[in-house]
């Protein structure tokens, strides 16, 4: 059980077959808020099975029961939340457990080829899948003996809405969550914002960007697009002013932080970003350049700081790609950072703040020379000198 502040958190223990597993496969609910879509491909969810056939699969579920959880709320912001879910349609909120159960409703509905195997009940009887069989192939006494697997279920029946987030926190701090995903758990207006912008921009099908299409679904799965908004509202907020990292980017989730005091600015500067410079432009990226997850970012830095500035943008943005392949094309470590020299390649290797603002330098000289900026321009924010002989006027 664990301990809380707030209120007491009460939860039951329940064994269930998977014939009532069965019952609740559309019913069963993720809040993206703390809990990231499944992940898992065939062949984990096929060793998953497997054990679970074998009786030797005991990891928990972590349930919240919809309707205690409402009856039990104190607040009227935890009674609209859990009653939001149920007019949803949720009798359950999964907190812990979304790829197994992900895994289940697959092989329910017929999306799922079995690993091949024999299997043994208690009695002793022995129940053979073979390769790729799914439900529906299967004969109904293999059927009725997958039906009889039990799982272990957590189930909490009084818990707040913030409480939620701490029992994910807590159930997966021994997991190998990366960072993104413990940020996301944070109830905080710019782990919202960051997660909406990677639901419009790369999810939904009618408004994502081409520019995003450099991470793959998995990408999205894990929430390392939602840090790529998160890294693009740090320097929203800091420039290059203040040196980025794990650590400091968590704290800057939490309650009172500038990132949250600036979120609301941050997206509409995303959305302005995204629909006057990268929807209309679009084409010049596809033909023009091998996009990485960096020159994301760098696009963004250049809108931020000089887009009052830049009159041709389509021009700008031509340009932008050009030197940034001319760059990518030079072998040579000649670019420093610190103590260390460089390719441009290892500098987009990396958001550390001194490899942003390295290749902002570098980007910057280029578009001065190609007569797209002016010196002015960047005069106030930077001025560097150095000759690049990769960028040509």
């Amino acid at each position: 059980m664990i301990g809380t502040n707030e209120k007491t958190i009460k939860s039951t223990t329940e064994n269930w077959e998977l014939s009532n597993v069965k019952k609740f496969l559309d019913s069963v609910f993720i809040d993206d808020s703390f809990q990231s879509p499944a992940r898992w491909d065939g062949a984990k969810s096929r060793s998953y099975l497997d054990s679970l056939f074998k009786g030797i699969a005991p990891s928990k579920f972590i349930f919240a029961d919809v309707v205690e959880c409402r009856k039990n709320s104190l607040s009227t912001e935890d009674i609209n939340y859990y009653s939001n879910w149920l007019s949803e349609g949720a009798n359950y909120l999964n907190l812990d457990s979304n790829n197994r159960f992900t895994t289940l409703r697959l092989l329910f509905t017929n999306q799922l080829e079995l690993r091949a195997g024999t299997y043994c009940d208690n009695l002793g009887n022995k129940f053979t899948i073979k390769r790729e069989q799914r439900w529906a192939d299967l004969s109904e006494s293999v059927k009725d003996f997958i039906l009889t697997r039990t799982i272990t279920l957590e189930v909490y029946t009084k818990a707040t809405r913030s409480q939620l987030s701490d029992i994910f926190i807590a159930v997966n701090s021994g997991c190998e969550l990366n960072a993104a995903e413990k940020r996301n758990a944070i109830i905080s207006p710019i782990s919202k914002i960051c997660r909406e912008l990677g639901e419009n921009y790369y999810k939904n099908f009618s408004t994502r960007s081409w520019i995003l299409s450099i991470f793959s679904e998995q990408d999205y799965n894990r929430r390392k697009i939602d840090s790529q908004f998160a890294g693009m509202a740090f320097f929203h907020s800091f420039g290059f002013k203040k040196n980025i990292s794990d650590g400091i980017l968590y704290s800057e989730y939490e309650t009172g932080s500038e990132l949250n005091s600036k979120s609301t600015c941050f997206k509409n500067d995303v959305d302005e970003f995204f629909n006057t410079w990268v929807a209309p432009n679009e084409d010049i990226f596809k033909e023009g350049m091998k996009l990485s997850k960096q020159t994301v970012f760098d696009l963004f830095v250049f809108y931020h700081r000089h887009r009052n500035q830049i009159k041709d943008v389509n021009m700008f943005l031509k340009k932008f790609v050009e030197i940034n392949t001319l760059l990518k094309k030079n072998p040579e470590a000649d670019h420093k950072v610190g103590d260390k020299k460089m390719t441009y390649a290892a500098l987009l290797r990396g958001r550390e703040t001194p490899k942003c603002q390295k290749r902002y330098e570098l980007l910057a000289n280029g578009l001065v020379k190609s007569k797209v900026m002016t010196d002015e321009n960047v005069t106030a924010v930077y001025k560097y000198k150095t000759k690049i002989n990769t960028v040509s006027a």
